[in-house]
């Protein structure tokens, strides 16, 4: 007999709006059967729409000749796009880029108006950011415009062009589906260190991911216990800075109240992982005997099998859900600009547009997706951020004429640790387009770390020797 699926509207508590909840018949669970269980938001709060939605669902759900990515086009005559793209999105290829969007929403200039590109590489924490700062004149302390810290901070592309006239800035963002897969990531460490039940350590894993690039902390807040404090090592590196940008920034401040929040949301968010592990946990050590006093290599796959069984549960697509959901509302505190969404409401974009004598207010609002104080952290949605452009009347204090650039600070070399420290292929790719490659090192490394040696060995290789 056939499987059935069959969707359902739902809603997570304390929250209006609704989601759908189904299983995909073309996406495999985590025990490679078709029928991965999803949720998606319906982008409404209206109970009536979502049940309208959700019966379309159901039809295309039904309908076996319109299983397949030809058939998209096909089920756009019948159903919403929000349906088809609810069921499509699972399968069909990405098409287009967030450049593209950056390209068509504010572009660059170019050689034609006397333009020159250069490309900023350099290890984490060689001084590339604070070079653009000295470069377009943003002052470290006031305008903390891009972000800094003596470890890695960069996490994707910063493209800054110098030219006069009004301010402009276009952010592009990861997709629904990227984040939904970085939340499964970090739900999964924090599952393998909550067999152990230490919360402390669990909350780091949940809310830092190892390579430091997709960071939840800076989205959901820290989770501290009692008066504790941590120091961020990734942080921003100047604390005096750090009490000028919250006196400046207005509603961007976290209250106490948010912050006992934010802890009560996280708390929950653990138990829930603690729960679920230990019940796991439980069950296994019924038959195989105490994990901890299991050799290491038997230690090894009894934690792969509860993180392998935990990500098949119900409970674990719910909390992910939760998690995407809660990051969803966290658009809604951005002040002035302008979002372009998807049909289940997931941003795109960001653009917005202020006069040259409002740079106080702009930098402000591009620090909502840049910064990184952890002053601000729960406000932030600097981890959902996948490239920035920003234009404007910039130019260096020490300057005595107009500098027609556009500076690209890309993400440090070796920040996302791999075997080989090879340029990335979006770096490559620059190589071709700018006109000056600029490598930036610290002189008490003296040129010795081993990505920069693999970023000047990727220059030569390519041809662009000159350009170095």
């Amino acid at each position: 007999m056939a499987q059935s699926y069959k969707a359902a509207a739902k809603q997570n508590p304390g929250r209006k709006s609704w989601l759908v909840e189904f299983r995909h018949p073309l996406r495999n669970d985590a025990n490679n059967k078709p029928g991965k269980k999803v949720r998606k938001g319906l982008g409404t709060d209206d109970a009536q729409e979502a049940q309208r939605l959700v019966e379309q669902l159901n039809k295309l759900l039904s309908d076996e000749s319109l299983w397949s990515v030809g058939a998209q086009s096909e089920a756009l005559k019948s159903y919403d796009e929000i349906v088809v793209e609810m069921f499509y999105g699972e399968i069909a290829p990405r098409i287009g880029s967030s450049r593209d969007l950056r390209d068509k929403l504010l572009p660059l200039p170019g050689h034609d108006e006397g333009y020159a590109r250069i490309a900023l590489m350099g290890v984490p924490g060689a001084g590339k950011t604070t070079l653009v700062r000295q470069l377009i004149g943003t002052n470290p302390d006031t305008d903390r415009f891009p972000s800094t810290s003596v470890n890695r901070t960069t996490t994707f592309p910063t493209e800054v062009a110098l030219r006069d006239g009004p301010y402009k800035a276009v952010v592009t963002f990861m997709s629904e589906h990227e984040t939904r897969f970085e939340i499964e990531e970090s739900i999964s460490a924090a599952i393998v260190e909550a067999v152990e039940g230490d919360e402390r350590r669990i909350a780091r894993a949940l809310l830092e991911k190892s390579d430091m690039r997709f960071r939840l902390k800076y989205l959901l807040g820290d989770y501290v216990v009692g008066t504790e404090t941590e120091v961020d090592p990734y942080d921003d590196d100047n604390s005096e800075g750090d009490r000028a940008e919250d006196e400046g920034a207005g509603n961007s401040t976290i209250s106490q109240e948010e912050k006992a929040r934010q802890f009560q949301v996280l708390a929950t968010y653990i138990k829930r992982i603690i729960g679920l592990t230990q019940g796991l946990k439980a069950d296994l050590e019924a038959h195989q005997g105490a994990i901890a006093e299991m050799s290491s290599e038997d230690r090894s796959a009894a934690l792969d099998l509860i993180e392998e069984q935990a990500s098949a549960s119900d409970e674990f697509v719910e909390l992910v859900s939760d998690i995407l959901d809660d990051l969803r509302t966290k658009f809604s505190s951005v002040l002035g600009g302008k979002f372009e969404k998807t049909t289940t409401g997931w941003p795109n974009v960001w653009h917005l547009e202020s006069p040259a004598d409002e740079r106080d207010s702009f930098l402000r609002a591009v620090r909502f997706f840049s910064g990184i104080s952890h002053q601000l952290w729960g406000s932030l949605l600097t981890p959902l951020v996948n490239g920035m452009r920003v234009v404007g009347p910039f130019k260096p204090q020490w300057g005595n004429q107009d500098a027609r650039l556009v500076l690209i600070d890309t993400e440090g070399l070796g920040h996302k640790a791999n075997a080989t420290a090879d340029l990335p292929e979006q770096v490559l790719a620059l190589l071709h387009e700018v006109d000056v490659v600029l490598l930036v090192d610290s002189a008490k490394n003296g040129m010795t770390n081993f990505a920069a040696g693999k970023a000047l060995e990727g220059v030569v290789n390519t041809g662009h020797t000159r350009k170095l």
